[in-house]
């Protein structure tokens, strides 16, 4: 694939993949598609958002990377990214899916007051594949959303500048808790007596960050053997050679507290590893003790769970030693491995190749500071290693320093995908890894590799694969007929919420069905119906494969509402401004006060916006009752007569109304009639019988949440133009169910209501123009997220650029450029900009 190629499949395909109006069946398709996917290893996902705290209504925006875990391309099975919003509670209150091309897409999560609170979130992305391999392979991201006041009324832009927010009083932790955890690890796992050794040590302090440390080894007799301290983040190494048969001890001192650590014993068996991987060497040396009798090692240098180099030691070797060439090996965590002859792991030791192959970004910009409202311009040039301009895909953010505090993430795109998605703890600030590359940074890194230098990649290829690659969004499943049996060429619909058919599909043999090439889908109820070859419901029932977000489990972080709090008082004050300034021009949210709601309601109008409400006070008075007793009730003009048409003539048949009105009935959003089989011998008042059926047998008061009637034009307009009913002699009743599932029972197992996961949604991020005509509006300016663009592409010469206004904030803003070109190369690069 050229150059050329992969720049208009990012420019041009990822708009088309969103533009598909319909779709279509894929049962073919998805027989072709049949293909051994054992060969493929795990998945990385990468996302790079605008920022890392909000403050409603912001919006959350990203930009996802998806590649092949060991290549670090885009030649992994999957296509498709699931992404959701979870709640300290474990609560998923929000998620998407999106189609990757060429790895690639970008989406926004708009914050719902309605479903989001104060609060510390996680935002995870994971593609179904990944399941696989554990959730330790999936992305995950802390995020924080506030809710500011916004009940002061301005009078003039000067009272923007005098807004104090309230913040939330947060009990604080207690200070000066020494309590800490020291833990002493001998390089590759063993401690071999009476050989040299190096020893990394790891000090975490109670609310989990590094702790610098200092202190010496000790034998039993009181004897010195070596000092040790730790770096900021309060890990290090030490050497030394332990003899058999003496216990050691390390003694610490912190803030005056005396801690007395016991090291490992040494044992006399075994085999240990010494690594040398020096600052700027283009080698890396391995040395071998081995105890073991007669049996053969084999000795693997990998990375990634590909192994790049490996050879075999002859029995009863006491110590060797080899030279690996760095330049046999890619950049990132890499092991060395002593295998016995089974071929299971002996000693392990993680270190870190850096051959400084990422991309080369440079920027210039069209002035070197700015005023309030200036136009910002830059000139962005990618480069490989060796300078030459390539072709790539971007993502970039700007944000106020005073709303961030100038930190947008822990991690890049560079530390992520080669240091902190391979290892299996947490790394405290892991972008101090790649910030400087001098000798301090490498022992950093070295003393990171002998302490959490466990790495995830232990999978098995043999496994059970439970979990298959997605490439597109899909809706699939079968039909069986009352035998449970598969029912081939069963004529398969989907319609939305209206009943109205966008796609058809036929059975294959073994009964199932698949649609895809689907549209940009946001909070759809889908409906699947599925007849016999004589346009029959039949015995026939559906089973869909519906897709079920991997587990999480939520961590108990003792320290989440202290972070909360400790957010700036400046930064809520300046977004407060900007959420005041709506509220002074009349663009804040209406709450209408005193209207009754019913909770999860699909009124088209909002909840609660009706002519009458049923609500759990009514309902609850009486749960054994029918929903159609409820009805009758409760709500004075319901009735059962003759339907008279719009001509005057007065059919045969009875149907319900509300007093003239013709009632519609929809439960949970969908139309009841979905279920109505119009296609049998008409009998008399079949229609009427039909809903009659539903509404005492299949439906209990104790089944539902609330019922709105909507008949006035202000109500049931909507009603009327969504599901085709432009008469003004009809009124709707919505009905809002506990289940939350439709007008479904086991009557109707040939219907099933999908509530489809939210899929493919391209929000564009605003961003002002301002021109000689407006540049001094008095229409204040407080973004927070200054500008951001998720799909900067360079072509073949490298080069692009970016323009956005400043706002009326003074100070620094920070750019965060992030990207890949789709090889398995990386560019990362902030920078700052001056308002003055």
């Amino acid at each position: 694939m050229t150059k050329t190629t992969r720049v208009w499949l990012i420019a041009i395909l990822l708009t088309l993949s969103c533009l598909s109006s319909y779709a279509q069946n894929s049962s073919s398709d998805q027989k072709n598609n049949k293909k051994d996917t054992l060969n493929f290893g795990p998945e990385k996902l990468y996302l790079q958002f605008d920022k890392s705290t909000y403050i409603m209504p912001d919006t959350i925006w990203f930009k996802a990377y998806l590649v092949n875990a060991s290549t670090l391309d885009n030649t992994g099975p999957s296509g498709l990214i699931h992404t959701e919003l979870i709640d300290e509670s474990g609560r998923i209150v929000a998620s998407k899916a999106f189609n990757t091309i060429l790895g690639v897409t970008w989406g926004s999560y708009k914050i719902d007051k309605e479903q989001m609170s104060s609060g510390n979130y996680t935002f995870r992305a994971y593609t179904n594949w990944m399941q696989n391999f554990g959730s330790e392979f999936f992305f995950i991201k802390k995020i924080t959303i506030l809710n500011a006041d916004t009940t002061k009324e301005l009078k003039s832009k000067q009272d923007l500048l005098l807004i104090k927010p309230a913040v939330p009083k947060i009990a604080k932790k207690p200070e000066n808790n020494t309590k800490i955890d020291i833990q002493f690890l001998p390089e590759g796992g063993n401690l071999l007596a009476d050989k040299p050794q190096r020893i990394g040590f790891k000090a975490v302090a109670i609310n989990g960050k590094g702790l610098l440390i200092a202190g010496g080894i000790y034998t039993e007799k009181g004897d010195k053997v070596v000092d040790f301290k730790s770096n900021t983040k309060g890990m290090g190494y030490f050497s030394m050679v332990p003899n058999s048969g003496i216990n050691y001890v390390a003694k610490v001192v912190v803030n005056q507290e005396n801690y007395t650590i016991n090291l490992p014993k040494a044992t006399t068996s075994g085999a240990s590893l010494l690594v040398n991987n020096r600052f700027q060497s283009d080698s890396i040396g391995v040395r071998i003790f081995s105890e073991l009798k007669d049996q053969e090692i084999t000795i693997v240098a990998k990375s990634r769970g590909i192994i790049y180099y490996s050879v075999a030691l002859q029995p009863n070797i006491k110590i060797t030693g080899l030279m690996i060439p760095k330049s046999n090996l890619p950049s990132g965590v890499c092991q060395i491995a002593l295998l016995d002859a089974t071929g299971k792991t002996l000693n392990e030791r993680a270190f870190f190749v850096n051959h400084h192959d990422q991309l080369k970004i440079s920027t210039e910009q069209n002035f070197q500071t700015y005023k309030p409202r200036d136009k910002i311009s830059l000139a962005i040039r990618i480069n490989t290693k060796s300078n030459e301009p390539v072709a790539s895909t971007f993502s970039v953010a700007v944000t106020d320093d005073d709303l961030t505090q100038g930190v947008q993430s822990e991690n890049n795109i560079l530390s992520y995908l080669l240091l902190s998605s391979d290892l299996k703890e947490h790394i405290e600030n892991p972008i101090s890894y790649f910030e400087n590359d001098n000798e301090q940074t490498h022992a950093d890194l070295e003393a990171l590799m002998l302490t959490q230098g466990w790495v995830k990649y232990n999978w098995e290829p043999s496994k059970n694969i439970a979990f298959k690659p997605e490439k597109t969004y899909t809706i699939t499943g079968s039909v069986i007929n009352g035998l449970n049996n598969p029912y081939p060429s069963a004529k398969v619909s989907l319609m939305n919420h209206k009943s109205y058919v966008f796609a058809n599909a036929l059975t294959d043999q073994e009964g199932r069905f698949s649609f895809d090439k689907f549209p940009p889908i946001e909070k759809t109820a889908l409906t699947i119906r599925a007849l016999n070859s004589n346009d029959k419901k039949g015995s026939l029932a559906i089973r869909l494969d519906e897709f079920k977000a991997a587990d999480f489990k939520p961590a108990t972080d003792e320290n989440s509402n202290v972070e909360i709090a400790q957010i700036s008082n400046h930064i809520m004050s300046i977004k407060q401004q900007e959420l005041n300034y709506l509220e002074g021009i009349g663009l804040r949210e209406v709450e209408i006060k005193g209207v009754k709601k019913v909770e999860a309601s699909k009124n088209l109008n909002g909840s609660g916006i009706a002519d009458l409400v049923l609500d759990k006070e009514i309902i609850d008075k009486d749960t054994k009752q029918s929903v159609l007793d409820l009805l009758r009730r409760n709500i004075k003009g319901f009735n059962a007569r003759p339907q008279r048409s719009s001509s005057g003539i007065i059919s045969q048949n009875i149907e319900y109304h509300y007093q003239n009105f013709y009632l519609k009935f929809i439960i949970d959003g969908i139309d009841l009639d979905i279920n109505y089989d119009a296609f049998s011998n008409p009998q008399p008042n079949q229609h009427f019988n039909f809903i009659n059926e539903y509404l005492d047998q299949f439906m209990k008061a104790d089944d539902i949440k609330g019922i709105e009637l909507m008949f006035s034009p202000s109500k049931a307009n909507r009603y009327r133009s969504a599901y085709g009913a432009n008469s003004t002699d009809i009124a709707f009743i919505e009905i809002t169910t506990k289940s939350g599932s439709g007008p479904y029972t086991k009557k109707y197992a040939n219907v099933v209501r999908l509530q489809a996961q939210p899929y493919g949604e391209r929000r564009v991020f605003y961003s002002p123009l301002y021109t000689p005509e407006n540049v001094n509006s008095a229409k204040p300016d407080f973004r927070s997220t200054v500008f951001w663009q998720p799909n900067l592409v360079t072509g073949d010469d490298g080069i692009t650029d970016i323009s956005f206004y400043a706002t009326d904030r003074k100070g620094t803003y920070t750019v965060w450029l992030e990207g890949t070109d789709m090889l398995g190369h990386f560019g990362y690069k902030t920078m700052k900009l001056t308002i003055n």
